[in-house]
C-alpha cells in the first residue's frame, strides 16, 4: 500500500498563494469586462449625441445603465454634499445679478455723462456702451456660462438701442450711428424670424389651432414660455378684432360657448361705452393740463374696446371640438387644452361644483368628470390641473347625445 506523504508547511503557503492570484486574476478579467462594457455604453450614447439615435428611451437606458456599471462607479464617486450644492447655486445667481448690475450702471453712467456733456461725441460713446458693451458685458459674465440664457444678450443689445435712440440721439451723427445698431438688431430679429417660421409650420402640419401655433412659433424665436403665451395671446385679440368679422364655419363637431348667457351682448355694451366715454375724457384730461395722462387714457380706452370685440371673434370661431378620440377644448384665448374621451368618467347637466372647475363664460350648464386629471392652459400661459371640467355649452342636450351619454 502506498503510503501517503504528510503535507508540509510550505504546501499550504503555496495554495494559499495560488488560490490569492488566481482570486487577483479573476478580479482583473472582471475590472477589464466592465471597462469594455462601460467603453460600449459611452461609444453608443456618443453615437445618440451624434444624431444617429435620437430616440428618448434609448437615452434614459443608456444613461442609466453607465450610471449602474462598477467601473462608472468606481470612476465617479459621489456628488458633493448639499450644502455645497447650494453654495454652487448661489453662486450661479450671484454671476447672473453680477452682470444685470453691470448693464445698470453702464446706464446709469452714460445717462450721466451725456447729461453732464450733451455732445454729440458723447452721445454715439454712449450709444456704443449701451449696445454692444452692456451685451459683452452680459455675454461674458454670465450667458457664456449658462448663468443666464443666450437671449438675455440679444434682449440687452435692443434695449440699448432703444435707450440710444429715445434718449440720446439728437443729431445727425447720433442717428446714423442708432441706424446701424437697429439695422443689426433687426438683422437678429429676421434670424429668429426664420425659426419662428419654421415653428409654425410643423405646429400647424400637428393639427394645432391658430393660437396655439402662434405660441409655439413664438417660443422657436427664443422667447420665454410664458411671455411668448401673452404675446401670442395679445397677437391674437388684435388681429380677430381687425379680421374675424366673417361668419365661422359651422360643424356638426364644433360647440361654441358665447351665446348661451349672452356675452356678446355683454361685450358689445362695454365696447360701445369704451367708445362714447373715450373722446370726453380726453378733453377733460387736456383741459386739466395733462395731455399726457389723456393721450395714455384713450389708447389704453381704445385697446380695451378692440379686446373685448376680440375676445368675442375668438370664442366665436372657437369652441368645443368633439372627435372619436378627444374633446378639444378652443375658449378663444381664455382656456385651451385636450381632454382624452376615455378618462371622461360622466357628463352631467349642472353647475360648476368650484370656481377652479369653472372653465364657462357667465355660468355653466355642462359638466364633466373625468377620472384622471388633466391640464389646461389658460390666459398669460398659467396652467390649471383639475379632474372636473365645466363648460358652458350652447346646444347642451346635442352635446351630450353626442357624447353617447358618457
Amino acid at each position: 500500500m502506498r503510503r501517503r506523504r504528510r503535507a508540509s508547511p510550505e504546501d499550504g503557503q503555496l495554495r494559499r498563494l495560488r488560490d490569492r492570484r488566481d482570486e487577483r486574476e479573476q478580479t482583473r478579467r472582471s475590472r477589464n469586462l466592465d471597462r469594455d462594457r462601460l467603453a460600449a455604453l459611452i461609444a453608443e450614447e456618443r453615437k445618440r449625441r451624434a444624431g444617429n439615435d435620437p430616440t428618448t428611451e434609448v437615452r434614459k437606458r443608456v444613461k442609466n445603465r453607465i450610471k449602474d456599471e462598477p467601473a462608472h462607479r468606481e470612476l465617479n464617486p459621489p456628488s458633493l454634499p448639499e450644502h455645497r450644492t447650494a453654495v454652487v447655486e448661489t453662486r450661479l445667481d450671484a454671476r447672473a445679478i453680477s452682470a444685470l448690475v453691470v448693464v445698470v450702471a453702464i446706464w446709469v453712467t452714460v445717462l450721466a455723462i451725456h447729461a453732464a456733456i450733451p455732445r454729440a461725441a458723447v452721445a454715439v460713446a454712449g450709444s456704443v456702451d449701451l449696445t454692444v458693451t452692456a451685451g459683452a458685458a452680459v455675454y461674458f459674465l454670465a450667458a457664456r456660462r449658462g448663468h443666464l440664457p443666450r437671449r438675455a444678450v440679444w434682449l440687452v443689445v435692443a434695449a440699448g438701442a432703444i435707450g440710444a435712440r429715445i434718449l440720446l440721439a439728437s443729431t445727425a451723427e447720433m442717428f446714423a450711428v442708432v441706424a446701424v445698431l437697429e439695422l443689426a438688431v433687426l438683422g437678429v430679429i429676421i434670424v429668429r424670424a426664420r425659426r419662428a417660421v419654421r415653428g409654425w409650420r410643423e405646429a400647424r402640419a400637428e393639427g394645432a389651432a391658430r393660437l396655439d401655433a402662434l405660441d409655439r412659433a413664438l417660443v422657436a424665436s427664443g422667447l420665454p414660455a410664458r411671455v411668448a403665451s401673452i404675446v401670442a395671446s395679445e397677437l391674437a385679440i388684435v388681429g380677430l378684432a381687425c379680421a374675424g368679422w366673417r361668419a365661422p364655419e359651422r360643424r356638426d363637431a364644433v360647440f361654441t360657448s358665447h351665446r348661451v348667457n349672452g356675452w356678446a351682448l355683454y361685450a358689445g355694451v362695454f365696447a360701445l361705452l369704451m367708445l362714447v366715454e373715450t373722446p370726453v375724457t380726453h378733453i377733460a384730461l387736456t383741459a386739466l393740463g395733462w395731455p399726457i395722462a389723456a393721450w395714455v387714457a384713450t389708447y389704453l380706452s381704445i385697446y380695451s374696446a378692440l379686446w373685448f370685440v376680440g375676445d368675442l371673434h375668438a370664442l366665436r370661431h372657437g369652441g368645443v371640438i368633439v372627435s372619436d378620440d378627444a374633446l378639444e377644448l378652443r375658449l378663444g384665448v381664455r382656456w385651451r387644452g385636450r381632454v382624452a374621451r376615455e378618462h371622461i368618467d360622466r357628463i352631467e347637466r349642472g353647475e360648476a361644483p368650484d370656481r377652479r372647475s369653472d372653465f364657462s363664460i357667465l355660468g355653466a350648464n355642462v359638466v364633466v368628470y373625468l377620472d384622471t386629471p388633466c391640464t389646461l392652459r389658460g390666459l398669460g400661459g398659467r396652467l390649471r390641473t383639475t379632474r372636473v371640467v365645466a363648460l358652458s355649452i350652447d346646444e347642451p342636450d346635442r352635446f351630450l347625445e353626442v357624447l353617447g351619454g358618457r
